[in-house]
């Protein structure tokens, strides 16, 4: 007979957002044995769940796009919501924090709002929104409005009006004699 018996027990570690923690693994023996094994256990942010396209609607003004999201519990639960530092301070949420709405519900509504100040260069930010146990972001891109060629008629004149080749004119003489017809 074997004096030990093996076990293996699998550990699943999947937290909802990212932690760092230590802590203690505690193994107990029918014996009577007790071993305490301290790990610290971490997990990193997690690839962003979604890419949001957002088209300027023009310079200077809001384009807005709107997602709602639920708690995942069948109760309400906190939230804040917030662009990721670094992110291109064209862009604006809100509201910033509230309640998510329960499981099965339509959701909270959260907004995210860009308004670009120059075209040609497309924006970047990442939307954190965080509860007490979960997390979820998003890769947000604004585009600059589509160009369109602008639509008219432009007209050149077909020939230059030229001076004819053998009169010269000469504007001091008549300059002088202008001035000279006008005094007394």
């Amino acid at each position: 007979k074997q004096w030990y018996q093996r076990r293996v027990r699998a550990l699943v570690f999947a937290p909802g957002k990212p932690i760092k923690k230590t802590v203690n693994l505690t193994v107990d023996s029918k014996d009577g044995g007790r071993w305490v094994y301290p790990f610290t256990a971490h997990s990193t942010a997690a690839e962003p769940d979604d890419t949001i396209v957002i088209r300027a609607s023009g310079l200077h003004k809001d384009s807005v796009v709107g997602m709602r999201l639920n708690s995942l519990d069948s109760s309400s639960i906190p939230y804040e919501a917030y662009l990721e530092k670094g992110s291109d301070p064209d862009f604006r949420v809100y509201p910033p924090t509230g309640q998510l709405l329960p499981f099965g519900t339509e959701g909270t509504l959260i907004c995210v709002a860009y308004k670009p100040t120059l075209y040609g260069k497309t924006h970047n930010a990442k939307l954190i929104v965080q509860t007490p146990t979960s997390q979820w972001s998003y890769v947000i891109q604004g585009q600059s409005p589509a160009f369109s060629v602008p639509v008219g008629v432009t007209t050149t004149p077909g020939r230059l009006p030229r001076p004819s080749p053998g009169v010269k004119k000469n504007f001091i003489r008549q300059n002088m004699r202008i001035i000279s017809q006008k005094s007394p």
